[in-house]
């Protein structure tokens, strides 16, 4: 079974060169006519494309976004990201993918360079056909590296790059105009709150400061650690009176004078602890240390909303001059890497990929078309390549 393969593709292969041999002259007569004729279209009849390019990379860590990105760092990670206010929430390269790929974007170019006319395309064609062809011969891409390359094909080189540097252009304008839209409406909103935080700010201080005249709290942890000292003080001076007056009472007995008065010196001093214990004074720094606890809560508190309010004003404020910087600084937001620019070669067509394909298909038809008539010649209807072709074209069996 395999033998008989074996000859029928071996006899199908002299089959193959008996042709060509027969037919050589025709065969290289045809295939040396359509190579030429290939070759003719190419140079006079078809127009050579040229491409332009261009390798940028978003600039978010030049001039005014680094200084935004500066005051965010100082006004607090945490609070910034509850707030939500950073620009680099969004992803920057898919926010130039999305620009390129609007129709807005693209009718300006098409508009400004009057494509549909270069494109051969008729006023009343619908618009949405001047866009694919645009789309045919512009290209956007974004490298493993996050640069971003723009592509333009034309016949004419000078408006291939014309072309390149507008993109680019327009690339930037409106990111820039989307930004500013952001840039406002969160402005608004900041200075709203500004106002408010400074609001509830000022009256939290008010009541702060009307707490501690009350209370004689202005300084808890020092004046905690002055009352301690103070107490400690008292109750070591009162302890000395009381063993002197022991000592007194012991050799001059309970009714001598000096004993008397170490007693009542004794006993002023147990009225100071006593006063330091239960009460404060307003109008001395010291604080009662067995007073209600919940006074101390509640400064505790007080002073918290305070530093609560002062960051989240700070915050605010930063973040506020943060947004004014970007706004007023018209600082590009594309890093050019490499400059638009027109290849040497032509990118379409190919001459030598035409010849190629030309030379290949026009031997590979009239090698065909030859060895049917080797077939035909022989007149060999017992042939089984003969017997096919009077099965399909006469109808034999």
């Amino acid at each position: 079974m395999n033998h008989d393969k074996d000859q029928s593709l071996f006899q199908f292969l002299l089959d193959l060169l008996e042709s060509f041999m027969i037919y050589k002259k025709i065969i290289l007569s045809v295939v040396f006519v359509m190579t030429f004729i290939s070759i003719v279209i190419v140079q006079f009849v078809l127009k050579s494309q040229y491409d332009a390019k261009a390798l940028v990379l978003p600039s978010s860590d030049n001039g005014s976004s680094a200084i935004s990105k500066a005051m965010g760092k100082a006004s607090g990670d945490m609070l910034g990201d509850l707030m939500g206010f950073s620009l680099g929430d969004v992803d920057e390269k898919d926010m130039f993918r999305s620009i390129y790929n609007s129709k807005k974007y693209q009718e300006k170019i098409i508009l400004h360079f009057n494509l549909r006319e270069h494109y051969d395309i008729d006023k009343d064609g619908f618009f949405m056909d001047v866009l694919k062809e645009f789309n045919n011969y512009a290209h956007f891409s974004i490298s493993d590296e996050d640069a971003i390359e723009l592509r333009y094909r034309s016949t004419d080189p000078a408006l291939a790059l014309e072309v390149i540097k507008y993109m680019l252009t327009q690339l930037d304008s409106s990111y820039n105009d989307l930004k500013m839209k952001g840039i406002k409406r969160k402005l608004q909103y900041i200075d709203n709150r500004l106002d408010e935080v400074d609001s509830l700010g000022t009256i939290n201080k008010k009541k702060l400061i009307i707490f501690q005249q009350k209370h004689g709290i202005f300084d808890l942890e020092e004046q905690l650690t002055k009352s301690i000292e103070t107490l400690s003080d008292f109750e070591s001076k009162m302890q000395m009176i009381l063993i002197e007056a022991n000592f007194e009472k012991a050799i001059n007995g309970a009714n001598s004078p000096q004993y008397k008065k170490m007693i009542e010196k004794k006993k002023q001093y147990q009225i100071k602890i006593n006063a330091l214990q239960t009460k404060s004074n307003s109008n001395s720094v010291l604080l009662t240390l067995k007073g209600d606890p919940q006074i101390i809560l509640d400064y505790e508190t007080r002073i918290r909303e305070s530093k609560v309010a002062d960051g989240v004003y700070k915050f605010l404020r930063q973040r506020s001059e943060q947004l004014r910087v970007d706004q007023y600084t018209a600082i590009s937001n594309l890093s050019i890497i490499d400059e638009p620019w027109v290849a040497d070669k032509k990118s379409k067509p190919s001459k030598r990929d035409v010849v190629i394909i030309t030379f290949s298909t026009s031997f590979v038809l009239s090698l065909s078309f030859a060895f049917l008539a080797l077939i035909y010649k022989r007149e060999d209807d017992n042939h089984p390549y003969m017997k096919q072709l009077n099965r399909i074209f006469k109808g034999t069996k």
